[in-house]
């Protein structure tokens, strides 16, 4: 079993800096991200910024972005930081896939939805503020823009070669304007999209690039931000295989401001990615149409639950940019709706459905938000590192009481 421990330094990174081998995964050339151990003063920490030829550093969550011509090495030699990590690039959890017409929505029964909106007075999910960590969103888009507050861009400039379209203030990839329909669409027209939560108010976070990769201290700040702007849920949809401690420090940030924080699995079939397999979040998984584990879907036993995720031949259809994007050019997505899957679509749906648990309880903590999720779930065999506590039953978690277990 890995280890799980937060805060323990990571002593196992591949150098990427100049004079070093590259890693094997994916990070940004000749940056390091440091944290400096208890009691540094400012004074040595410019010493340290000095000694390590910095040319350029950003500052998050007692942490810093260094742009220098150390190594790794040389950094985690020093007994001066806690710790010192690459910048790693992590990616969205979804890929393309298609959907007959016929069956547009079909996850929404699969984790009984509509019975749970029959037992709720109002707009399902009203009153809660969700935080979508991703590409950006459409902020246009008809059935999303009357639950969309303002867009925060850690990305700024972001701009596609295929067009040459600067996508800053807006989503260029798609992933995050899909993410953002599975929870809170309201189907403005009888083509339209419903969500799991059409009363939620959406905190959009772009942190991600058109090209779907977005680096560690990017994600960290977008953390940071949708914490600090008074998101009770975060939903992030983003993985990769390397540990990273600046994230690890980001979600304790949100672990400690009681905010619940929903992130998908991974989609390479193996161990659970991280950030998803820090202690403190909800780790989701993806089931196909047949309400088995999806074979892209990672597993361990940082697994929490499932939700439909889809397959190729069908997938999850929600929202897409009004506007071309990277999808429309490269996976040939028609504007407005399309299908994709990965656990990047069972997310938002575990997401959502906290929500409506928030709306109506709003005094539940994080943690009690999770045992009704897990307690409630569709399973015959208890826990498993397939598919955690089983699938996502919206209904039932409403239902039941928090305290007792029993019918709400």
């Amino acid at each position: 079993m890995r280890a799980r421990n937060v805060f323990l330094p990571i002593l196992f990174f591949s150098s990427l800096l100049d004079g070093c081998d590259m890693p094997t995964a994916e990070a940004l050339k000749n940056q390091a991200i440091v944290r400096f151990r208890e009691g540094i003063t400012e004074n040595q920490k410019e010493t340290l910024r000095l000694r390590y030829g910095v040319k350029k550093n950003s500052s998050l969550l007692s942490s810093e972005l260094w742009e220098c011509r150390a190594s790794l090495d040389e950094l985690r030699k020093d007994s001066s930081f806690t710790y010192a990590q690459p910048n790693y690039v992590r990616r969205l959890q979804a890929f393309s896939a298609s959907n007959p017409d016929l069956s547009k929505e079909w996850f929404l029964p699969e984790i009984h939805a509509p019975e749970a909106w029959a037992r709720i007075t109002g707009v399902p999910g009203a009153g809660v503020t969700v935080a979508v960590v991703d590409s950006g969103v459409d902020p246009d888009h008809p059935d999303l823009k009357e639950n969309l507050l303002p867009l925060v861009d850690e990305v700024g400039v972001d701009i596609l070669p295929a067009n040459n379209v600067d996508y800053k203030g807006r989503d260029g990839q798609g992933h995050g304007t899909h993410v953002c329909g599975i929870i809170a669409g309201i189907a403005s027209s009888a083509q339209g999209m419903t969500g799991v939560a059409p009363g939620v108010k959406i905190l959009p976070v772009k942190v991600m690039k058109n090209d779907g990769g977005g680096d560690d201290f990017t994600i960290a700040k977008g953390l940071k931000d949708a914490v600090d702007k008074g998101a009770k849920i975060i939903n992030l949809s983003v993985g990769g295989t390397e540990p990273s401690p600046i994230l690890a420090d980001a979600i304790a940030y949100a672990y400690r401001a009681n905010v619940l924080m929903c992130v998908s699995a991974g989609n390479d079939g193996g161990p659970v990615n991280y950030p998803a397999a820090y202690p403190g979040v909800l780790a989701v998984g993806a089931v196909d149409v047949n309400g088995l584990r999806a074979d892209y879907s990672s597993f361990g036993p940082e697994l929490a639950m499932v939700a439909p995720g889809g397959a190729r031949d069908n997938g999850i259809w929600s929202t897409l940019p009004t506007y071309e994007c990277y999808l429309t050019i490269f996976s040939r997505k028609t504007l407005r709706y399309g299908s994709q899957a990965g656990t990047s679509m069972a997310t938002p749906q575990v997401t959502a459905a906290a929500a409506l648990l928030l709306s109506r309880e709003p005094q539940l903590t994080p943690a009690q938000l999770k045992t009704r999720l897990l307690s409630s779930t569709i399973s015959t065999s208890g826990f498993t590192q397939a598919t955690g506590f089983g699938l996502l039953n919206v209904d039932r978690a409403i239902q039941w009481s928090s305290h007792d277990g029993g019918p709400h």
